[in-house]
């Protein structure tokens, strides 16, 4: 009896220990995973439709499609908005959103979007991003795509937030509500190259998109973890950029 006790203490922290080695992409675990790598939207310019070949897989139940965006400006220029996002001829939902301006870039640093469609269709489609007019649409767009299975098919978002703040060297973090059997996951752009922008540690870096850094939010980079109860934190760390920021954190439920 004694032994058959402690073999049934033993069982949580296993699964849990199990779960706590979920690297990301195409990992699996006890609640939400990742199903093969997230795909690159094709980025471009200019008002009106941008179409990606994006492949959702054939297996895996409960599944859902996330589409995380930027874009920018360059504080003279208001970014390009984005108007909506379809997959197969699917409305996505935006979840979130965020927009920011202060007095030195009064034009606006950039845009974050989160879109996300539950039970998309399977195999490869079209995602289709649409820019709007409101907005200079001749800076570039960046994005990626990313199918989760055992997520929650009414509400696949539990939690959102978004952060904003002037260039210098420091580490944004972002705090959200989350559970064990969560994915969380950030992306974030900012100036002056990508190579100023790495993640926190205890993440993943799943996406990047180097642009020039001519512009506010010219870069792209994205990162996963395990959630962990209650809350989890999610960070980028910014080196010495010379523009803005922007980033934006969400958790995936099952």
């Amino acid at each position: 009896m004694t032994r058959l006790l402690a073999l049934m203490m033993l069982l949580p922290s296993l699964a849990n220990a199990q779960y706590a080695g979920w690297t990301g992409t195409g990992a699996t675990g006890y609640g939400v995973a990742a199903l093969g790598s997230p795909i690159t939207i094709t980025s471009g310019a200019g008002v009106g439709t941008h179409t990606t070949s994006v492949n959702t897989g054939t297996t895996g139940s409960n599944r859902v499609l996330t589409t995380s965006i930027t874009t920018s400006g360059n504080c003279a220029s208001i970014p390009p908005d984005v108007t909506g996002v379809t997959y197969n001829g699917v409305s996505m939902t935006q979840v979130a959103y965020g927009f920011k301006t202060d007095a030195g870039c009064s034009a606006g640093v950039g845009r974050v979007y989160l879109f996300a469609l539950a039970a998309p269709a399977i195999g490869s489609n079209n995602l289709t991003v649409t820019i709007g007019s409101n907005g200079d649409a001749g800076f570039l767009f960046y994005g990626f795509a990313q199918t989760w299975t055992g997520a929650n098919q009414t509400t696949p978002i539990r939690a959102y937030s978004s952060s904003y703040d002037v260039s210098g060297s420091q580490t944004d973090t972002i705090t959200i509500s989350s559970s064990t059997s969560d994915v969380l996951v950030n992306h974030a752009c900012a100036g002056g190259g990508g190579t100023y922008i790495t993640i926190d540690t205890g993440q993943t870096e799943v996406f990047r998109a180097n642009g020039d850094g001519g512009s506010t939010c010219s870069s792209m980079v994205a990162s996963t973890k395990a959630g962990t109860a209650g809350t989890g934190s999610m960070g980028m760390v910014y080196g010495s950029i010379s523009d803005w920021f922007m980033h934006m954190a969400f958790s995936v439920q099952p």
